[in-house]
């Protein structure tokens, strides 16, 4: 492997371009993960062009939710205990504070998840942010927890709905 990757860079949709910088290096928390696909929200919109604030612990290059293999850890620590341990090879999708315009990424473990199979890489790359985005976007919505709505009652059942109920037919 180089130590060389490709990845864009920010302003104006017409201002993006590819270039060549650095492979990230995992710190001792991390993994490095080949990224086979990103996601792309509005919030990745703003940050773009520079109306979202971007963390300070956020890599020059833009992109926060992606899919991909492991390709190394950072430390043997990284890679977790017993159930959701993870490995050289597996296949994960995640969130983190940018980089993820670009063909690696160094991201803590803990923001990583297993990748079900039945997902493509597409459709992995595209849920980490949407919880968040969605009860953002509906501050009324009862998912929200600061919506101070609260949740409907259960919709009934069909055997006791009383469009659902059956009359006996009239006795002759």
């Amino acid at each position: 492997m180089t130590d060389q990757m490709r990845a864009n860079g920010k302003g104006p949709a017409s201002a993006l371009y590819i270039t060549t910088i650095p492979i990230p290096r995992p710190k001792a928390t991390d993994a490095l993960v080949r990224i086979k696909a990103f996601g792309l929200n509005r919030m990745d919109l703003l940050q773009r062009e520079g109306r979202y604030p971007v963390p300070p612990q956020a890599p020059t290059t833009l992109g926060v939710e992606f899919s991909g293999v492991i390709e190394s850890f950072g430390s043997d620590d990284a890679r977790g205990t017993g159930e959701e341990a993870f490995k050289v090879g597996d296949e994960v999708f995640g969130l983190a504070y940018g980089g993820a315009y670009a063909e690696f990424i160094a991201v803590s473990t803990k923001m990583l998840m297993h990748k079900p199979k039945e997902l493509s890489w597409d459709e992995a790359a595209g849920i980490p942010e949407q919880p968040k985005q969605c009860t953002s976007l509906a501050p009324s919505h009862p998912a929200n927890p600061s919506s101070g709505t609260p949740a409907p009652p259960p919709s009934p059942s069909p055997a006791s709905s009383s469009q659902n109920k059956t009359t006996p037919p009239p006795s002759t």
